[in-house]
């Protein structure tokens, strides 16, 4: 159990975010950790590479974005960029 006695998973088929307010709450407070993390993750892996020049990007489980705006950050070369989210919000 979760917080509040609510269950922690939930049933795949089932929305994680049911508003937009849910949308707006998890985007501000989740998307910034995240392309923080993403960003120092990347930035080391750059460095222990330096001659690599990525063309594509896949994100499963994409989420906001976050990833494939820290990669870009880092990797300019990127021009394909394709994110799947089963989340439509």
């Amino acid at each position: 159990m979760g917080l509040c006695g609510a269950p922690y998973r939930r049933p795949a088929h089932e929305p994680a975010l049911r508003s937009i307010t849910d949308v707006a709450a998890y985007a501000a407070t989740r998307m910034p950790a995240t392309y923080a993390a993403v960003t120092a993750a990347l930035t080391q892996a750059a460095a222990s590479v330096p001659d690599f020049r990525p063309a594509t990007q896949l994100d499963v489980g994409g989420g906001t974005g976050a990833a494939i705006w820290a990669a870009t950050a880092i990797w300019p070369s990127l021009r394909q960029l394709t994110l799947i989210e089963r989340d439509p919000a």
